[in-house]
């Protein structure tokens, strides 16, 4: 159809307007590159953030749960980014339990994300189970089997 935009355009203007500070409209924009591809964890991602920015936690909550589904299992850092997102939304409505288990998943994911603060704001420890390189589990290990990466935590 002519005049239909892409998904990578509406995904951009998206972007622009968060980046502007205006993330009603890049709510709509978000939402139109979730329409074009409904398994896009990117577009669900950044459709969170706005909805965080608005204090629209529930919508934000549904959101990054969507992307944590929809990213690849392999981009363990994106995917801790998500469960730390999430967690921050979980926390704003009170739902401390919640989000100390997705701070929790986060950390255990990629043990330098930003989030291990808010961990400790809602009584988790840090403590990875997951090699920080390679995103091997460790089983207890202090040493990753797989590529000798030291344990964080």
């Amino acid at each position: 159809m002519a005049g239909e935009k892409t998904y990578a355009e509406a995904l951009g203007q998206g972007l622009e307007l968060m980046m502007g500070d205006n993330n009603e409209n890049a709510i709509k924009e978000f939402s139109e590159a979730i329409r074009l591809n409904p398994q896009d964890a990117e577009a669900y991602g950044y459709r969170g953030d706005c909805y965080s920015a608005t204090s629209q936690y529930e919508l934000a909550v549904k959101d990054f749960t969507d992307a944590i589904k929809y990213v690849p299992s392999n981009e363990f850092q994106i995917v801790a980014g998500y469960y730390g997102s999430r967690g921050v939304a979980y926390k704003a409505l009170g739902k401390l339990d919640l989000a100390k288990q997705d701070f929790e998943k986060a950390f255990k994911l990629d043990p330098n994300n930003p989030y291990k603060d808010e961990l400790a704001k809602v009584g988790g420890t840090a403590e990875s189970s997951v090699c920080a390189k390679c995103g091997a589990d460790l089983k207890g290990m202090k040493f990753c089997t797989k590529c000798g990466t030291p344990r964080v935590g």
